[in-house]
């Protein structure tokens, strides 16, 4: 078994980074995700959003280790999720399915406000890998903490761009909806001829 864990603050306020993260796939920097299927969206009574979606990634694994536990590289997660706005929470758990029999690899991902700079978010990472019952499984979880750990860093980079990609559209929004505002006052302006 291997844990791996890292915190990073983020220095936009909580509720951009979580609208960043249900748009941070697909991304230029890592793209090791493939597709992202909702299964599941629903607000529960207490007003939390709960999703469930079904993730395809590329595991990145070399071509014998490919060979070795017969897939095509090509894998499949469970993303389970929940974003709690009043507590100003969204923490998200991710477990393969492919080859789950073998491997498992448990993410969880909890997004909260910094705890005294109102402007920042901290985000809590682990992962947690198993191998079971195949050849050389300590190594193959040491390449997977391992690549991990450096798409962690893929990721953060992506969270900034989309971040700054949401700021950049909202500022053009708030543009248009002035011009059109200056606009219809200007019609009202005119006199009736």
């Amino acid at each position: 078994m291997r844990i791996w864990s890292a915190e990073h603050i983020f220095d936009n306020p909580w509720e951009l980074v979580v609208r960043a993260q249900w748009r941070k796939y697909p991304n230029k920097f890592n793209q090791a995700v493939e597709g992202i299927d909702v299964v599941d969206r629903h607000v529960d009574s207490k007003g939390v959003l709960r999703s469930h979606r079904l993730l395809s990634t590329r595991w990145g694994l070399p071509n014998w280790a490919i060979k070795l536990i017969g897939a095509d590289g090509v894998g499949h997660a469970s993303e389970h999720s929940q974003v709690d706005p009043a507590n100003k929470t969204m923490e998200m758990k991710t477990r393969n399915i492919t080859f789950c029999n073998m491997i498992t690899i448990d993410e969880k991902l909890v997004y909260s406000p910094h705890a005294t700079e109102k402007n920042k978010t901290c985000v809590k990472q682990e992962a947690v890998i198993n191998v079971y019952g195949v050849p050389l499984g300590s190594w193959i979880e040491s390449y997977v903490c391992d690549s991990i750990s450096k798409n962690a860093s893929k990721g953060r980079e992506a969270m900034d761009h989309v971040m700054n990609t949401i700021k950049q559209e909202t500022v053009q929004i708030q543009k248009g909806a002035k011009h059109t505002i200056e606009s219809m006052n200007l019609n009202f302006e005119r006199p009736n001829l």
